[in-house]
């Protein structure tokens, strides 16, 4: 499914567009996913960091019930797992959206 998603750097601009694909007017969105990055209106990213935090409060909150089924699995362990899955999660496109 196509979208449209209207870019601008002025604070309150929230013109709709029209456009048109096989004669069907597209959706315009506030934000769209392309290539696991989020993309907002404001291209800011804010939508982005939004998201990895709630997939990371979720993964983290996942290994944190593992880990009490595994309480044999030493700190250092653990530890890795946490770094591994936040780290692959926060640095996801960072080249493209660090700067914001």
């Amino acid at each position: 499914m196509s979208k449209v998603l209207f870019i601008s750097k002025k604070r309150n601009d929230d013109r709709k567009v029209n456009i048109y694909w096989n004669y069907k007017r597209l959706d315009q969105n506030e934000e769209i996913k392309y290539s696991g990055i989020y993309l907002d209106s404001k291209f800011n990213f804010n939508a982005h960091i939004e998201h990895t935090m709630a997939t990371l409060i979720t993964l983290i909150n996942k290994l944190a019930r593992t880990a009490k089924l595994h309480w044999g699995l030493g700190h250092k362990a653990l530890e890795t797992i946490y770094e591994g899955a936040a780290v692959a999660n926060l640095t996801y496109g960072a080249p493209i959206w660090v700067e914001a």
